[in-house]
């Protein structure tokens, strides 16, 4: 097992094979005696070389709703975030995910059912840079507002 710290690296160049987590830094006095974890979920940031599509998989748990796609610096709606332009054509499509909670409908009538959309973003024409997706999806009724959970690098 390699104990060293590697310096003089880039972090995407090592490969890390431990992760530590700290819950009792808090001082014993604050300390309620226990701490549980519910769980813990690691996310990588996914890239892409520009020019290159980005797919973007989402499911939306009723159907019927329309969605609307963009991309931005950070996870703020209110401050500015840029359209998704699609491309046209077919693309091989990857495994991209993101995941939407419900949208609720005036009646949650039985015909409602999640739905899975893909949507095809042309990174041609955006900036090098790190990139949150954000989906608006609209159900006649409500307007909703997700972020990706990890960013998307644009290389």
């Amino acid at each position: 097992m390699d104990n060293t710290v590697p310096q003089d690296r880039p972090w995407l160049e090592s490969h890390p094979n431990r992760m530590r987590l700290d819950p009792n830094e808090m001082m014993p006095e604050l300390s309620p005696g226990f701490i549980h974890l519910d769980w813990v979920k690691l996310t990588a940031m996914d890239e892409v070389q520009r020019g290159k599509p980005y797919t973007i998989r989402f499911v939306s748990s009723e159907s019927g709703v329309s969605s609307r796609a963009y991309y931005d610096t950070d996870r703020n709606p209110t401050n500015g975030k840029t359209a998704v332009r699609e491309v046209s054509g077919s693309v091989e499509p990857r495994q991209h995910r993101l995941l939407l909670p419900l949208v609720t409908r005036s009646s949650g009538g039985a015909d409602s059912r999640a739905a899975e959309e893909t949507i095809q973003w042309d990174t041609s024409g955006v900036p090098a840079g790190q990139y949150w997706i954000c989906i608006e999806v609209n159900d006649g009724l409500n307007t909703r507002t997700w972020y990706s959970e990890a960013p998307v690098i644009v290389r």
